[in-house]
């Protein structure tokens, strides 16, 4: 494995970094208010901006009841499962994590951020290969998004995004894409912790 020299859970720790840094960039980008503009239950969707409230709190058997019932108001939102995945990483619970990421995915297949997470917890799980058809699914997706005008301004997120993939990968070409970033609101910062993750 890659990380021979790092104990499991060290690689863990730098893995859930990532994952909260990609859940920021994911909320930066205004994916969370997405889900008033594509029809989702205004229900759930409160019921989620509760659960989200409790997490900060704290209250994390409160937030995953309303997470629960979200998703029973409405099967389509993938917003629910995000949050309760963010729980259970929290809680070093990687195998629900796992589950409701993938969930998650099944309702909104281009969510490259976590196609790329779900890629992680495989690596983590020894599935090498599953892991790299993720990371790759990932790139695509992502390569897709930077080619896309509508989402210029989200361009530089996804090219931060897109190699942290390719480090994963192993891809040396994740150097050429953190100089192609040129927007400040990508801070060096960013840049810096892609560059030192693995």
């Amino acid at each position: 494995k890659r990380y021979s020299t790092l104990d499991k859970e060290a690689k863990m720790k730098k893995h859930i970094f990532g994952f909260i840094l990609i859940t920021f960039i994911f909320s930066c980008t205004g994916k969370s208010q997405e889900n008033s503009k594509i029809g989702y239950n205004p229900d759930a969707i409160e019921l989620n901006n509760k659960a989200a409230e409790f997490v900060i709190k704290n209250k994390t058997d409160k937030a995953l009841e309303l997470y629960d019932k979200a998703i029973k108001l409405d099967k389509s939102n993938y917003f629910p499962h995000i949050g309760k995945a963010n729980i259970y990483i929290s809680e070093n619970n990687y195998n629900k994590a796992l589950y409701e990421l993938e969930e998650a995915i099944k309702k909104k297949q281009d969510l490259a951020e976590f196609i790329f997470f779900v890629g992680v917890l495989y690596e983590e799980k020894g599935n090498v290969e599953k892991a790299k058809e993720l990371y790759l699914k990932s790139i695509r997706i992502f390569d897709e998004r930077i080619k896309n005008p509508d989402k210029n301004k989200e361009r530089d997120v996804n090219i931060l995004n897109r190699a942290l993939a390719k480090k994963f990968l192993n891809d040396k070409t994740y150097i050429d894409d953190l100089k192609l970033i040129k927007n400040l609101n990508v801070s060096s910062a960013s840049i810096k912790i892609v560059k030192d993750l693995t």
